[in-house]
């Protein structure tokens, strides 16, 4: 966070891109300066700072790398590469899960007469990856039309179906409603709608072999399956400091002195990570850039090319499946899915439309009525 504030200090035009000005100088100013409370808390594990900073530092890195580049890279080629890179990560996520299986390991956990899909990453952790890969085949397959990349967000949607996690399965059907709406035939948004949504019932039915709030209820222990409970221990601690938090790095510290089991080594609510090591200031500012971000991808203006309104379009889907799925997982601490969201928002806003702003418009007409006067 220190080479945050640096930085911001050093150049903040490269760190703020255009359409967001207005708020993201003073929003990362201050969570930075809430972030430095960890140096006034004791907290002693470092690693931990960088796993509940992560999400900015991605956010500075790729602010201060794309931007100056987004320029001179074609929207069909950055298109071409997020699409090469999921494809490879459904690849090597289908090797890695049978050599998985092939050292001894099983792939299943049976969860109160349950089966559920694993696979490498644990139920959430792969279905939260497959959602990192299905958003962008899916834009591109109905968007482009172009049929074989449905068949690969058929794939991811039968992997998060096979997971039976509840918030994925939500967040997968939202996500995919922006997409819809950017289909410019109507009867064919009308099928895919449809067609979606049966998928997404059908996919809950295989999620709710128990009640559907099971686990969230409150239980004895950390150690037991209930969210309520370990939800309400971190908020008690955390109105220690309700206003600027306890700290970046406190909510995993905490976490490890309870003495958890694996099923629960985070929070399982990223706003409440965030309420605990920010406080309401660092929450509310999260939630301004949160919906800062939506809003530039949305009505920034673009121009004519068609990959263009297509990452757009995916950028918006990601942040939308994003704010929901930290809800009830750790989404905000899992670099597998905010890497590819903040680059894809990142290239795409930073994008310069084929049509001339309204500021050049204005100089070239004030130095066109210059030059007439002058002739005349």
């Amino acid at each position: 966070m220190l080479v945050l504030l640096i930085s911001v200090a050093w150049d903040g035009r490269a760190i703020i891109i255009a359409p967001l000005r207005r708020y993201f100088l003073a929003g990362l100013l201050v969570l930075s300066i809430l972030y430095l409370v960890a140096l006034f808390q004791g907290v002693s594990q470092w690693w931990a700072v960088f796993v509940d900073s992560q999400f900015w530092l991605y956010l500075l890195f790729a602010c201060l790398a794309i931007r100056r580049t987004a320029a001179t890279i074609k929207s069909e080629q950055f298109l071409s590469a997020l699409l090469r890179v999921q494809k490879i990560a459904l690849f090597v996520g289908v090797i890695a899960t049978g050599l998985h299986t092939l050292s001894g390991n099983t792939i299943w956990m049976n969860e109160l007469g349950r089966l559920r899909y694993t696979g490498t990453l644990g139920p959430s952790g792969t279905a939260i990856h497959a959602i990192t890969m299905l958003l962008p085949f899916l834009a591109v397959g109905v968007l482009l039309k172009k049929g074989s990349y449905l068949w690969l967000a058929s794939a991811c949607i039968a992997i998060i179906a096979l997971t039976g996690t509840r918030i994925v399965l939500l967040a997968m059907v939202a996500a995919c409603l922006p997409i819809i709406a950017s289909i410019p035939e109507r009867r064919t948004r009308w099928l895919i709608l449809v067609f979606v949504g049966a998928l997404g019932l059908f996919a809950l039915s295989l999620a709710v072999g128990r009640s559907f709030f099971e686990g969230v209820y409150e239980v004895g222990s950390f150690n037991d399956n209930g969210r309520f409970y370990i939800w309400g221990v971190f908020l008690d601690v955390a109105m220690q400091s309700p206003w600027l938090g306890l700290g970046a790095g406190s909510a995993n510290e905490f976490l490890v002195d309870q003495d958890t089991s694996v099923a629960f080594s985070q929070i399982h609510n990223d706003y409440l990570r965030i309420f605990f090591i920010s406080g309401a200031i660092g929450l509310a500012i999260f939630a301004w850039i949160g919906l800062s971000m939506y809003r530039a991808s949305r009505m920034l203006e673009r121009g004519s090319s068609s990959a263009d309104r297509c990452l757009s379009v995916i950028a918006r889907a990601y942040i939308v499946a994003f704010f929901i799925m930290m809800a009830t997982d750790n989404v905000f601490i899992y670099h597998f899915y905010i890497y590819p969201l903040i680059i894809v928002f990142i290239y795409s806003v930073s994008r310069k439309p084929n049509n001339t702003r309204l500021s050049d418009r204005i100089t070239a007409s004030n130095l066109n009525s210059l030059l007439h006067r002058r002739a005349g």
